[in-house]
């Protein structure tokens, strides 16, 4: 039988209300943590195309700025009206006259008619 005044009546109710306490806090714990389960769970297939959309935006954007790496298209080969070299069209040189030149060399050497 404790004695009054001692203390040992009233240790036994904090206790109790301290082991409430812990039961709520993992009570809210538990509900909050499926809660965040269960929006993850929702959101996933967002996740998930917004994750290939920025793929999808790098790998375009990786190809506008390294064409190099990309696989050339075939150009027209045009022969140089100096030396008789055959050169893509888009680098050739065109005089005045309409003459096709493969480099500066061969446009500004002197041409008999």
């Amino acid at each position: 039988m404790p004695l009054p005044g001692t203390g040992a009546a009233t240790k036994a109710p904090k206790r109790a209300s301290t082991a409430k306490q812990t039961l709520k806090y993992v009570v809210v714990i538990a509900v909050i943590g499926l809660l965040l389960f269960l929006l993850y769970r929702w959101a996933r297939p967002y996740l998930i195309a917004g994750r290939d959309l920025l793929a999808t935006i790098r790998e375009l954007k990786d190809k506008l700025t390294h064409p190099a790496n990309s696989p050339r298209r075939s150009e027209k080969l045009i022969r140089c009206d100096a030396c008789g070299t055959w050169v893509p069209g888009a680098r050739m040189l065109v005089a005045k006259s309409g003459k096709m030149f493969c480099s500066r060399d061969c446009l500004s050497v002197p041409r008999l008619k």
